[in-house]
């Protein structure tokens, strides 16, 4: 006769909640490994097209289509917080169980993609001509503006329709495939755009390459989603009460985080166009470029995390939450603190192996946007992908709404003291300030362990003294537009600085090894002792 102990039936639960939340973590380095893998390809990509469109169009035609994109990136606002939202009701919905539910959401999506696209199309329209002038949008360049602006900003709007079903795809622990579609996308892009220039078809080609990769991305989208659920239903869905009231909070305050972000980015592209001139948003476009691979660094985990964390929310493993939280404290400041070092320290050798020359007047922005990401990256990401996944936002909306009041007030006082670039300086302080609001509020809010945010903390500090010293011994580049003696010297001493930063953490994790396989030892040791 099989009679279950009361400790058995007190540990099988337990036991079944930590056998799906080590499932969900390993789900989430697997999506990881694969946006590693197309973000390294993206990059790639990046080398050869962004150098070639700057041969053809200039550094003042580059930046004037910067300067489109930023003005159609701005509508997305709306967008973001639509994908965000989906995601967090879908990784629920694949963590209960509720298929239906899943195949249901993105048509609400692509309902709500259609009412904005109505009133933004149009509206666009109507205003291209003071947009291009407001922006001094180059005369030879205008007519060809005039129109691919308003249909830019079409196709990105539309694009919500590609968020819906992208959310299926991440809530359903699919982050990776989803990005592997949106990379072969990208392909695409670069093929058709690098066609155009070569025919001199300028800003156009820039255009076509953007519309081919928006369509390839929702096509992939829908056929991965449909194998995973049977073919979604794609039409549009009026959303329910229900539905307004599930997401009504949770989507507000992510329009709020999305446009604090936009404001931080893409705004300053603006304000450099229209206080300066393009050529000041190609520089910066560049420098945007160089140091996005900080934010990458997360984003290989970023959605990963929100969708494992709220799968975790789902099944009620509180337990499992926390461990992650331990997990992504560690692992957003290595990544993002040695790519933060080494393009801070090579970056003169990295510009003119990219571009084939060097770029003046770089630096300072250079250093300002890759600080304020690091920041954000290592301070806030860990916490915020999982309050996300949890479905509680209002710690990020308090450090998010701090901060943009902070950019404003600097924006408008730094323009007028220092000149443009006081943009760039108002939100690398900004984000400073509300990240550190932010861990503060974490932590009095959630039980989280401190251990983690202490790490993240001395990780900053010590990226900023590596990158000061590097500075200092490092002699700057003055080898020539030579892409070959760039890239050697840049991985040679690549590889002495990420020895440098990386030596810490390995040591404290081979630290915490040692202690773990130490403790089964000393237990076992009592026990014969006992015995």
């Amino acid at each position: 006769m099989n009679v279950a102990t009361t400790s058995d039936k007190k540990t099988a639960p337990h036991h079944a909640e930590s056998t799906c939340s080590r499932t969900l973590r390993v789900g989430l380095f697997k999506n990881s490994a694969l946006l590693l893998a197309c973000r390294v390809s993206a990059m790639l990509v990046s080398l050869v097209t962004v150098p070639f469109v700057i041969e053809k169009l200039g550094l003042v035609g580059y930046g004037s289509w910067e300067v489109l994109l930023s003005v159609s990136t701005i509508t997305t606002i709306f967008q973001n917080a639509l994908g965000g939202t989906l995601l967090w009701r879908v990784s629920s919905a694949y963590g209960a169980g509720h298929r239906k539910e899943i195949r249901r959401l993105p048509g609400l999506g692509i309902a709500i993609t259609l009412m904005v696209f109505v009133v933004t199309f149009p509206l666009v329209f109507a205003f291209r001509h003071s947009l291009v002038q407001l922006f001094h949008i180059p005369l030879e360049l205008r007519a060809s503006a005039l129109i691919i602006l308003p249909c830019i900003v079409g196709v990105t709007v539309l694009g919500g329709v590609n968020e819906s079903l992208a959310a299926v795809l991440r809530g359903s622990q699919e982050a990776g495939y989803a990005s592997v579609i949106q990379t072969l996308a990208g392909f695409m892009n670069a093929g058709v755009l690098l066609i155009g220039l070569a025919r001199g078809t300028g800003l156009w080609s820039l255009l076509a390459g953007y519309s081919v990769a928006a369509l390839l991305t929702g096509v992939g989208y829908y056929l991965r989603a449909s194998y995973l659920y049977g073919w979604v239903d794609i039409r549009p869905k009026w959303p329910t009460r229900q539905d307004v009231l599930a997401t009504r909070r949770y989507m507000g305050l992510l329009s709020i985080g999305s446009f604090s972000s936009l404001l931080r980015g893409e705004t300053d592209k603006l304000v450099l166009a229209g206080f300066a001139s393009p050529a000041w948003v190609g520089i910066y476009a560049i420098a945007a470029k160089m140091s996005s691979v900080v934010m990458e660094s997360s984003n290989f985990f970023y959605n990963p995390t929100i969708a494992a964390s709220g799968a975790m929310n789902g099944r009620g493993d509180w337990e499992g939450v926390k461990k992650l939280y331990v997990t992504m404290a560690s692992v957003f400041p290595v990544a993002a603190g040695l790519v933060s070092v080494l393009v801070l320290s090579l970056y003169d050798r990295l510009t003119v192996f990219w571009l084939g020359r060097s770029v003046p007047g770089i630096a300072p922005i250079l250093f300002l946007i890759v600080a304020g990401n690091a920041i954000a990256v290592i301070l806030t990401g860990s916490g915020t992908s999982i309050c996300k996944g949890l479905g509680r936002l209002e710690i990020e909306t308090t450090y998010v709404v701090t901060g943009l009041i902070l950019n404003i007030i600097l924006t408008v006082t730094l323009i007028l003291t220092v000149g443009a670039i006081g943009t760039v300086i108002a939100s690398t302080v900004s984000w400073a300030i509300g990240a550190v609001l932010f861990i503060v509020l974490l932590h009095r809010r959630f039980d989280l362990p401190l251990m983690g945010t202490y790490r993240s903390v001395g990780a900053l500090v010590y990226v900023a003294a590596v990158v000061t010293v590097a500075r200092v011994l490092i002699p700057t580049y003055t080898a020539g537009p030579d892409r070959l003696p760039a890239l050697l010297s840049a991985l040679r001493l690549g590889a002495v600085l990420g020895c440098i930063f990386l030596l810490p953490f390995i040591m404290a994790n081979a630290k915490t090894l040692m202690n773990q396989k130490r403790l089964p030892m000393l237990s076992t040791a009592r026990n014969e002792g006992q015995g």
